[in-house]
């Protein structure tokens, strides 16, 4: 009985597995924090479906017009540069899309190391920043 089990089971599990993906609750005004607003909110979902793109959804509160939603390096509560800008603006309180011909080199860094990356969102109200988060391994997936 054991046996067929492990078999089903086995075969449920063909087919590719699904990309890597990282959330990320967004704040602002935290300590030592280069983002700002403090009455923001958001969540963002990130996945790399292969080398060289990465898929996303961000839901915002209270955050207004954003001009730019970058990937930053930079562990928990370090300020650091900009590895790549995945949208460049947006109205509203959600978004979702794609952004392709990132370098291989960050993706897999990403990939092995999501602790060391941050996304931020800039508002037209905090240009420098307004809110962010740390990136985390989830269990949610955007569809490809």
């Amino acid at each position: 009985m054991a046996v067929i089990a492990c078999a089903v089971i086995a075969g449920c599990a063909s087919g590719p597995p699904p990309p890597p993906t990282f959330c990320a609750t967004l704040a602002g005004a935290g300590p030592q924090s280069d983002a700002l607003d403090p009455d923001a909110r958001g969540s963002a979902v990130l996945a790399f479906p292969d080398a060289t793109s990465v898929r996303f959804r961000v839901q915002t509160s209270g955050i207004g017009e954003v001009i730019a939603t970058h990937i930053h390096r930079g562990g928990k509560g370090e300020n650091g540069p900009m590895a790549r800008e995945i949208n460049p603006g947006f109205k509203g309180d959600s978004f979702e899309g794609a952004t392709t011909g990132l370098p291989p080199e960050l993706v897999s860094e990403i990939r092995e190391h999501p602790d060391r990356f941050y996304l931020k969102l800039h508002s037209l109200r905090f240009p420098g920043g307004a809110i962010r988060g740390q990136l985390v391994p989830c269990r949610e997936r955007v569809e490809r």
